[in-house]
């Protein structure tokens, strides 16, 4: 028979390390939104499926690890976590931003050792924080593109767009059949300096096509016959682009 004492305990030892993990994901979380203010690119960054591994898969069990290891060195505990923080973030970015990697992986390593320690004593924060991570990702599902005066001329093989600020992302479909070859021309209007940019994906959100050195040319031979989708993405733009592709 099932022991249920030892049951309601693995249950909550199971809360205190999603409410460890939730409370150091929220406060990054909130760091990279107060960074730009900006919900659509919040809610693409937070899409990173590394951030919600590190946090909630590895996170967790290395946090499961060290509480082993604590039970026979329990003064290298604090060390432990930090040494855990710094394996989890440093290989991914520290071609790039080291510096940052080093920090994050720190912060993050004692947030989310604060936040267990404080599970472990209030119920409300347990509470809270072990269902916090559910708020952030219905943040995900929700487009946050923002278009102002936005005009749009579609032709067969072409596609227009001006407008007076645009903040997001636009799909442009480009059907084509199997093992046609498509060339894709992009050229951007800016006026006021914003950003800008494009990718290929196809029906599975599989990013395809590979881009010329000048940056305006995209080409990509159809595996099969499919509606691919031509993201164009605006941070900030006033302007307009034009999109015209071949198929040989």
């Amino acid at each position: 028979m099932v022991d249920s004492q030892n049951i309601r305990r693995g249950i909550q030892y199971a809360l205190i390390k999603l409410a460890g993990a939730g409370f150091a994901a929220s406060i990054f979380f909130s760091y990279l939104f107060l960074s730009s203010f900006d919900l659509y690119l919040f809610s693409h960054e937070i899409k990173n499926p590394f951030f919600w591994i590190g946090f909630f898969g590895f996170g967790i069990l290395l946090s499961m690890l060290i509480d082993w290891i604590a039970k026979y060195f329990p003064k290298l505990e604090v060390c432990l976590y930090i040494l855990a923080g710094l394996c989890l973030f440093l290989p991914i970015v520290w071609n790039v931003f080291p510096l940052f990697a080093a920090t994050s992986g720190l912060i993050s390593a004692l947030l989310f050792y604060i936040g267990i320690k404080i599970a472990a004593k209030v119920s409300w924060f347990k509470w809270t924080f072990a269902i916090t991570p559910i708020f952030f990702l219905l943040l995900t599902i929700p487009d946050f593109t923002v278009k102002k005066e936005w005009n749009t001329i579609r032709g067969e093989q072409s596609y227009e767009a001006y407008f007076a600020y645009f903040n997001g992302e636009e799909e442009v479909p480009i059907k084509a059949k199997k093992g046609e070859n498509v060339t894709v021309h992009i050229d951007f209007t800016n006026r006021n300096g914003g950003g800008f940019g494009y990718y290929l994906i196809d029906e599975k959100n599989r990013r395809i096509g590979l881009s010329n050195e000048e940056k305006t040319i995209l080409t990509f031979e159809a595996k099969k016959t499919e509606t691919y989708k031509l993201i164009v993405t605006g941070d900030g733009l006033q302007g307009g682009f034009e999109v015209k592709w071949e198929k040989e």
